[in-house]
C-alpha cells in the first residue's frame, strides 16, 4: 500500500532490523511502540537504538538475509500522528485520545481534552502496476469546560492550544513540508473544509480541526 521507508535485513532471531541500501529515511526513537511491516509481516517496535537499527518486541517477522521492504501500515501512521501531537502540545489534562470525547463525562479538572478521529481515506491512481499513494483525512477535536463562564471565557483556553496545533503542523521553513512524523509520511497539514468549527456555549467550548496525512 505504501512505498518502502527502507530495505532492511533481520538477524537470526528476527528481532533486530538493520537498514540496508536504498533507505529513504533513518530510523527515529519516536517509532518505539509503533507497528511496522517487514516484507508484509507486521511487527511491534520495542526500541530504536540508532538511525540504522531497530529492535522488535517479538521475533514474529522472521529472518531475512536479503534486503526486504520496511513500510508503515495504517495503524503505524495514525498512532504516530497522535504521538507527535502529544509530544508537541502542552496544557492538556490527559493523553490525546483516539475516541471522540463525551462532553457530559468531563469535570472542570478533566479538561482541556483533545482527540483524533479517522474520517476518510483517498487513494490516488498512479497507473497500472504502481502502488497507490494515499491521503488520510483526520480531525483533531478539542473540548474545554471552565465551570464559571463569568470568570474564564472557555475560548481563552481553546486559543493557546489551537496555536500549538497550528505550529506543530506548519513547515519548519517557508516552502517546506509540514509534520512528517519523523519520516513515516510525506507530510501532514491542516486543511480548510466544510467541517471545521469552533465555539462556546456558556461555560463549555470546543473546536474541530480537519487535517490530512499525505502518506509516502
Amino acid at each position: 500500500m505504501r512505498a518502502p521507508l527502507a530495505l532492511v535485513t533481520t538477524d537470526v532471531t528476527g528481532m533486530i532490523v538493520t537498514r540496508s541500501a536504498n533507505a529513504r529515511t533513518q530510523f527515529f526513537p519516536s517509532w518505539a511502540g509503533l507497528q511496522i511491516t517487514v516484507n508484509g509481516i507486521v511487527g511491534l517496535i520495542a526500541s530504536v537504538p540508532s538511525g540504522q537499527e531497530l529492535i522488535l518486541a517479538a521475533p514474529g517477522v522472521g529472518q531475512f538475509l536479503n534486503p526486504v521492504p520496511l513500510v508503515p501500515n495504517r495503524e503505524t501512521v495514525y498512532q504516530a500522528f497522535v504521538n507527535n501531537l502529544q509530544n508537541k502540545i502542552t496544557g492538556l489534562s490527559s493523553p490525546i485520545s483516539r475516541v471522540p470525547a463525551d462532553f457530559a463525562k468531563y469535570s472542570v479538572e478533566q479538561t482541556p481534552v483533545m482527540w483524533v478521529e479517522q474520517v476518510g481515506e483517498h487513494p490516488s491512481d498512479p497507473g497500472r502496476g504502481m502502488p497507490y499513494a494515499w491521503t488520510f483525512d483526520v480531525a483533531v477535536g478539542l473540548y474545554v469546560f471552565v465551570g464559571d463562564s463569568f470568570a474564564t471565557p472557555p475560548v481563552t483556553l481553546l486559543n493557546p492550544i489551537l496555536d500549538q496545533l497550528e505550529a506543530a503542523m506548519s513547515p519548519a521553513s517557508p516552502g517546506g513540508r509540514g509534520l512528517t512524523l519523523d519520516g513515516l509520511v510525506y507530510e501532514t497539514r491542516l486543511i480548510s473544509s466544510s467541517k471545521e468549527a469552533a465555539g462556546a456555549i456558556v461555560d463549555r467550548g470546543w473546536a474541530y480541526v480537519p487535517a490530512v496525512i499525505r502518506v509516502q
